[in-house]
């Protein structure tokens, strides 16, 4: 199962991409800023879901300025 697979399949179980779109993270950035770069299905959930809290009970966050 590739990424896209994957988000599509969590997304049946948290629901739906935001409506509102996400904020895009520019991960270009990324490896200056901390000297490493994220893991890439770390990046892809961000891309596509944003800041989330999931049942708030699992709080994934994303980078910003």
């Amino acid at each position: 199962m590739n990424i896209e697979e994957s988000l599509d399949w969590l997304g049946s179980v948290i629901g739906p991409r935001p409506v509102a779109g996400v904020v895009p993270v520019p991960w270009e950035l990324g490896f200056k800023a901390i000297g490493f770069q994220l893991p890439t299905d770390y990046r892809a959930f961000v891309d596509r879901y944003g800041m989330v809290s999931i049942h708030n009970e699992l709080h994934v966050y994303a980078p910003c300025s």
